[in-house]
């Protein structure tokens, strides 16, 4: 949205950065408030950084039309790419691009995109990563966490970083 911002948000980027993480920061799109303001909010919180991951939107929820979702979210991935350089990352389920993202117009962005349990994402469209499960264990963490996979070399990866 236009209004929230994680509470741990500067001290868990910080700590990230001190121990050597790539970080990057994640924008859950809210289809009903002003995509200008939502990226007013972010670009005004977000301070990226050189190694960085591009900016991400999660879009969940369409709130409306597919065409007023599709309008409304290039304004916000327009105003994030003007300002940092760089086109953001869309985080979105293989269900609801098909449904409300179909359309040429996104198909120049890299794609998250989350489908659990299957052996691979069931998408005829191109996507960069892939979060597979939200119930995985990893040492040092009490809850589960998702997991994902990244689909290309070192360079691809590197190449959705601020430069």
């Amino acid at each position: 949205g236009s209004s929230f911002t994680d509470p741990e948000y500067a001290y868990n980027i910080q700590e990230a950065r001190t121990v050597g993480f790539v970080c990057g920061v994640y924008h859950f799109y809210d289809p009903g408030v002003s995509p200008q303001r939502q990226a007013e909010h972010y670009i005004n919180t977000v301070k990226l950084q050189k190694g960085d991951f591009v900016p991400v939107v999660d879009v969940e929820r369409s709130g409306r039309s597919s065409v007023d979702l599709q309008r409304e979210l290039l304004v916000f991935l327009n105003a994030l790419e003007s300002h940092y350089g760089v086109k953001p990352i869309i985080y979105t389920s293989t269900k609801f691009r098909r449904r409300h993202l179909n359309n040429q117009l996104f198909d120049s962005y890299p794609f998250w995109v989350a489908h659990y349990y299957v052996v691979r994402p069931d998408t005829d469209k191109a996507w960069r990563m892939w979060q597979f499960t939200d119930h995985a264990s990893i040492d040092g963490i009490s809850e589960y966490v998702d997991f994902n996979v990244f689909k290309g070399s070192e360079s691809d990866f590197n190449s959705l970083r601020i430069k």
